[in-house]
């Protein structure tokens, strides 16, 4: 980290104070500081005037804000200005917001512009997330757990965060202006039970959440609360939406989809499907006839994978490419069909460890084994020894 400043600043006094400002701000954002590990602080005479992210180098904030601003369209713009309206009003209003939309709607750039927008006027975001992959994609992104001080494992109506009021962390969620919960439809709905009761006690307010501006966003039609050896209805009995507080939240739907714009067909089969739109097949309850033009062919998709130039002699570039695969089955069709293109028989490494030390000493191998060339049966032979 220290050598990215060093290459930027030419200077290592100014180097050194940069990188510990950075870290800095990254343990502020989870609630720790440079004391808790022993580092000293930055000497603020040597960082540059107006430094936002010393990493990457200054970013003039103003100018990406109105960037994005004027890349939303007219439905994000809209949630935009609804949810910025409530985070300027000190008054007891609306203050809760759930925003609706498919994969590729643009929901991460919503977000993106709020965030954006509030630190331009030197306002602070909690930007959180089901998983730590789509935590990743939100500016500052942490997960729900991490955040909040949520147990691990299963919750019950008596779990308590584990944050105490006059924690760092409790400081830096009282200082913040608005809450953005992405994935929201995965959180159980006992989370919201704990992180409502903690924000209550932080902001010392009985308004639902403390009466701190929360937008929550995610997709009904893709993965709802786990909940282990549950069925159906207990999934569903879960869900935020059968949560008391879901009423109140504002809702809106955001329907264009940004990424799909070259295959509106597909896109609009996909939201048929999350809908639940679709008809079963021959009434078979939870089946769909997806159609021949959307399902990849596993030729297709192993040639474009391991294309036909490419030799079993060079494991080191079939170990960078991978085929995912539902079941055991599936892959072993693949791997048998993708080894077998390349026209050389199969060499079956076998490895055996006896737990008898008379065997391993020997070094003789069972007569079960197949036939194998002098080198791979001396090898084989050292390696059972």
């Amino acid at each position: 980290m220290m050598e990215d400043f060093n290459r930027r600043f030419q200077n290592v006094d100014r180097a050194r104070a940069a990188c510990l400002k950075a870290i800095r701000d990254l343990l502020r954002a989870r609630g720790k500081s440079l004391d808790d590990y022993g580092l000293p602080s930055p000497d603020e005479d040597l960082l540059e005037p107006d430094q936002d992210d010393p990493m990457f180098g200054a970013i003039d904030a103003a100018v990406a804000w109105q960037q994005r601003l004027r890349e939303l369209n007219d439905e994000q713009r809209t949630v935009y200005d609804r949810v910025m309206a409530a985070v300027d009003d000190n008054r007891n209003v609306q203050k809760m917001f759930y925003v609706d939309g498919p994969g590729g709607t643009g929901k991460t750039t919503l977000y993106g512009c709020l965030i954006s927008s509030l630190r331009n006027r030197q306002q602070t975001v909690l930007s959180v997330a089901y998983t730590g992959i789509a935590a990743s994609l939100m500016e500052g992104g942490m997960t729900v757990h991490s955040t909040f001080g949520l147990p691990l494992g299963t919750l019950t109506e008596q779990s308590t965060s584990s944050i105490t009021m006059q924690s760092l962390r409790a400081q830096r969620i009282r200082e913040d202006s608005l809450i953005v919960w992405d994935e929201a439809p995965m959180s159980p709905g006992l989370q919201f039970t704990v992180v409502d009761r903690l924000l209550k006690d932080i902001m010392g307010s009985a308004l639902p959440f403390g009466g701190k501006p929360i937008l929550l966003a995610g997709d009904f039609r893709q993965i709802l609360p786990v909940v282990r050896r549950g069925n159906r209805s207990s999934i569903v009995m879960s869900s935020i939406k059968r949560h008391s507080l879901w009423r109140e939240f504002e809702q809106f739907r955001l329907t264009r989809n940004m990424r799909a714009d070259n295959d509106a067909d597909f896109a609009a089969w996909l939201l048929r499907l999350g809908n639940g739109q679709l008809p079963s097949v021959d009434g078979i309850p939870d089946t769909v006839d997806i159609p021949p033009q959307l399902v990849c062919d596993v030729v297709d998709l192993t040639d474009f994978v391991y294309p036909q130039r490419m030799s079993l002699a060079n494991v080191d570039e079939f170990a960078r490419r991978i085929i995912l695969c539902p079941r055991n089955e599936e892959s072993q069709q693949i791997n048998s069909s993708a080894t077998s293109r390349h026209g050389r028989p199969k060499d079956v490494l076998i490895h055996r460890h006896s737990c008898d030390r008379r065997r391993r000493r020997s070094g003789k191998l069972p007569d079960r084994v197949p036939q194998l060339s002098a080198f791979e049966r001396a090898t084989a032979a050292q390696v059972d020894a």
